[in-house]
C-alpha cells in the first residue's frame, strides 16, 4: 500500500490544494479526463500520486456541485422544459447536483430529499429556496409532511436513486406532484439497479444493448401501467461514476402529450448513446 506520507488520493488531493470547491466535482474533473499529473492523463479519483506531483487542470466544466447536474441539464435542454419559477421535488439529492441545477435556472423553490444524511453541499442547504428532507426514505414520505396546507405541490420533479429499482417509489412519487398536465417527473434510468444480477457485467456496468433494449422497453410498460405517459427519452450527457450509460424519461399525466415509445424509438437512442460513449470513453 502507497504511503500516505508521500502521496494520496487524487481526489483528496485536488481538494487539498483547494483545486476544487468538493470531492464531488474532483471527482467528476478526474473522471471526465481533465486531470493531467507530470502531463499523464489520470481517470480514476482513487489513483494514489505524488504529493510533489505537477497537477495540470485541462478544463473545469462543470458548474454544479455534483455530475448530477450537468446530466440534468441535458435532460432539461433535450425535453425543452422550463423550470423558471416552478416548484420542484428533487429525489435522491445526495450532494445536490439536481437542485443546483435547477436552482441555477430559476426554479421558486426546491423540495430535496435523500435518504443519506450530511452530503448535502452547504451552500444549497443555507439557501432559503431549499426545503432539506435527509434521512429520509421516498417510499415512506407523505405529502403532508412536505407540504403545508396552502402549499402548492412540485409541478416538476426529478429522481435519481440508486441500489433501488424505479419501479419502487412512482406511488409516493404520484402522490407528491400535481398530476396536471404541466408536470414533468423526470426519472433518470440506472439499468445496473433495474437489471437481473446475472445481466451486469464486471464492475457493474452493463454494455450489452439487447439488455438496455429489454430493460427500457419494460420500464414503459410500467410506467403505462400507473396512469403516466413517456412523453420522450434520451440518454444522458455523461455517463455514472463507474461508467455505465444512463438514460432520461420525460413522464407526464397527458395521454394526448406523450410520445408513443416503440421499440424501434428505444433501440434508437440506445444506438446513439452507444456511439457516443465508444467514441468519448467518458
Amino acid at each position: 500500500m502507497p504511503s500516505k506520507k508521500t502521496k494520496m488520493r487524487l481526489d483528496t488531493l485536488l481538494l487539498e490544494k483547494q483545486l476544487f470547491p468538493s470531492r464531488e466535482q474532483a471527482r467528476s474533473a478526474i473522471i471526465q479526463g481533465a486531470i493531467l499529473i507530470d502531463k499523464e492523463k489520470i481517470t480514476k479519483p482513487g489513483t494514489f500520486v505524488d504529493l510533489k506531483s505537477n497537477i495540470t487542470v485541462l478544463f473545469t466544466t462543470n458548474p454544479y456541485v455534483g455530475r448530477g447536474g450537468i446530466k440534468l441539464e441535458g435532460a432539461l435542454g433535450y425535453f425543452e422544459i422550463s423550470v423558471m419559477d416552478k416548484i420542484c421535488l428533487d429525489i435522491g439529492t445526495s450532494i445536490g447536483g439536481f437542485t443546483d441545477c435547477l436552482l441555477k435556472r430559476g426554479a421558486k423553490k426546491v423540495y430535496a430529499v435523500d435518504v443519506g444524511y450530511g452530503q448535502f453541499d452547504w451552500g444549497l442547504r443555507k439557501d432559503p429556496r431549499v426545503v432539506l428532507f435527509e434521512r429520509t426514505n421516498i417510499r415512506y414520505l407523505m405529502p403532508e409532511k412536505v407540504y403545508k396546507k396552502d402549499d402548492s405541490k412540485a409541478t416538476v420533479c426529478t429522481v435519481d436513486l440508486s441500489f433501488i429499482s424505479l419501479s419502487k417509489v412512482f406511488k409516493p412519487v404520484i402522490d407528491l406532484v400535481e398530476t396536471g398536465s404541466e408536470t414533468h417527473i423526470l426519472t433518470l434510468f440506472k439499468p445496473q439497479f433495474e437489471a437481473l444480477k446475472s445481466e451486469v457485467g464486471k464492475k457493474g456496468i452493463i454494455k450489452d444493448k439487447s439488455i438496455h433494449e429489454a430493460l427500457l422497453l419494460g420500464y414503459a410498460e410500467n410506467i403505462s401501467n400507473l396512469g403516466l405517459f413517456v412523453r420522450g427519452v434520451t440518454y444522458s450527457p455523461i455517463t455514472g461514476s463507474a461508467g455505465n450509460i444512463e438514460f432520461w424519461f420525460d413522464l407526464t399525466f397527458n395521454e394526448e402529450d406523450a410520445e408513443h415509445v416503440t421499440e424501434e424509438t428505444i433501440r434508437h437512442v440506445i444506438e446513439e448513446a452507444h456511439a457516443k460513449f465508444s467514441r468519448s470513453s467518458v
